[in-house]
């Protein structure tokens, strides 16, 4: 404390992730899926129950923006208007609602938003925008960047922001995101399979404060377009090799799909041994 029962100040600036979400695009529980997982999710609650993947950086900044966000700003008392920028990671549906997004518009959907919000997508998301923008023209307070794979964007006065080519879906402009704030260091990297080598070129020598990996699968076998535990353990091995991810970084693992077959606390069981700890919503971590 300091003086006068004042806290101290902090001695190092910090960055702070919000888990708005963290399932895969069928939520988990799935709406209509009776599998065993899901009955098992819907029973026990709490941890169990996922919304689709987001996440809310130093109260400013939101990455993807899913089809909860409306719900997630409710239950976690958020006011959308302190928004200053939406980071997309890829133009899914799961990652980019864009007939919710709209409703950002100042006529006819809203009043008294608070002014300009920053977006920055690919290409086919400021696409989507625009096709679900047609009727009533493009929101003008919608400003928007498209991203360029490994070029750094001054995103808020204190946050920049790398895209890195995500290895998921050909189709699309896919990325997972170097975060970088006042000296520290945050990948967020969701929704790809194991990158190419590229990438841990371009994060070689740079600082990681903390890591949020892809495990869609759990503990099953990695896929084409996600992540289990096994390569999950192996990216963030990579990173220690190249020396930019320093001893004691946050390590957390998120977006998991009900195909997995596991619960939170099974979760965990897994993840722990590997030095991971397992996203829930409304999880926060400082780096």
């Amino acid at each position: 404390m300091g003086t006068g029962g004042v806290p101290a100040p902090r001695k190092e600036k910090i960055m702070r992730i919000q888990y708005w979400g963290t399932a895969a695009a069928e939520a988990y529980p799935a709406m209509f899926c009776t599998c065993e997982a899901c009955r098992r999710a819907r029973e026990q609650g709490g941890k169990n129950i996922r919304t689709r993947t987001s996440a809310l950086i130093d109260q400013s900044v939101m990455i993807d923006f899913s089809p909860d966000t409306n719900y997630n700003r409710l239950r976690y008392g958020y006011d959308m208007s302190r928004l200053q920028a939406l980071c997309i990671t890829h133009a899914h549906s799961d990652h980019l609602s864009a007939a919710e997004l709209v409703m950002h518009a100042p006529y006819p959907y809203c009043r008294g938003n608070g002014g300009t919000l920053r977006f920055f997508c690919g290409e086919d998301g400021e696409k989507q925008i625009q096709e679900h923008s047609a009727s009533d023209g493009f929101d003008p307070a919608l400003q928007v960047t498209i991203w360029k794979p490994y070029q750094k964007e001054r995103v808020t006065d204190t946050l920049d922001v790398t895209p890195l080519p995500a290895k998921h879906d050909p189709t699309h402009a896919c990325y997972i995101l170097l975060l970088e704030s006042q000296g520290k260091g945050f990948l967020y990297g969701h929704d790809t399979a194991f990158p190419e080598e590229d990438v841990f070129e371009f994060l070689k020598g740079r600082r990681l404060d903390g890591i949020s990996l892809d495990c869609n699968n759990g503990a099953r076998p990695s896929g084409r377009t996600h992540m289990g535990l096994e390569d999950a353990a192996r990216f963030a091995a990579r990173l220690e090799e190249s020396g930019c991810l320093r001893k004691g970084a946050v390590r957390v693992i998120n977006h998991f799909s009900h195909a997995c077959g596991l619960l939170h606390g099974e979760l965990e069981q897994c993840a722990a041994p590997r030095g991971f700890s397992v996203a829930w919503d409304g999880m926060e971590i400082d780096v």
